[in-house]
């Protein structure tokens, strides 16, 4: 009889979009053909007389031998279905959603800092601080230069600033928070991101009164 259930093969279709899922498959029928040769072989074993081996019919003995080298055939296919599971799962590409890419802004060359502006790993985009002292000491401009900064590094990934999901902002100043807030309504009128305001002593330049980071979403 066919060591294999009548009903083995129906799965096959759902498995044979994914290599790893259908030599899995494999290995299990291949498992399972092993498990009934060898109920098999144990079964003929005991058929051998104790007190005179030599009685056995030859055909009895031909036929023990087959299903002895069939059992082994079994488990040896076993195991290299299991090698070639391990070795699949090792060349999967991959995946889109754990690809890590740069994202450079415009006009940006990559290299020119010692960090990427932004990253984006699958569909999530991470935004590193956004500063812009250039805009003079003022919270205002400072604060629009440095969104107008997030909101390029976001388009660049593909995406808008209705993506943003969570920002840190960092303040030297506690007296500028209102201020800030003014110029964030104004860049995010409705459904406004996530956020996390953060007094510090001082930013890595002295000019500099905030600092921005932000997390998007593609």
């Amino acid at each position: 009889m066919w060591p294999i259930p009548s009903n083995a093969f129906k799965s096959i279709p759902s498995v044979a979009g994914s290599p790893l899922a259908l030599c899995a498959y494999v290995a299990t029928l291949v498992a399972h053909v092993a498990v009934v040769l060898n109920k098999d072989v144990l079964k003929r074993v005991k058929q051998f007389p104790e007190k005179d081996p030599l009685s056995v019919p030859p055909a009895h003995i031909l036929e023990t031998r087959s299903a002895i080298m069939s059992n082994v055939g079994a488990r040896l296919a076993v195991l290299m279905c299991s090698a070639g599971f391990l070795l699949a799962g090792c060349a999967v590409p991959e995946s889109p959603l754990t690809k890590r890419e740069v994202v450079l802004p415009a006009g940006a060359a990559a290299g020119a800092t010692p960090y990427s502006p932004g990253v984006r790993v699958g569909n999530i985009i991470y935004i590193s601080g956004q500063v812009a002292g250039e805009a003079g000491p003022d919270i205002r401009p400072q604060t629009e230069l440095a969104l107008k900064k997030v909101q390029a590094i976001v388009e660049a990934a593909g995406a808008t600033m209705s993506s943003i999901d969570k920002c840190t902002v960092f303040l030297t100043r506690q007296t500028d928070f209102a201020a800030m807030n003014e110029v964030w309504r104004n860049a995010f009128p409705s459904n406004p991101p996530a956020r996390s305001t953060v007094i510090v002593g001082a930013l890595p330049r002295p000019e500099l009164v905030i600092e921005l980071e932000c997390t998007a979403h593609t």
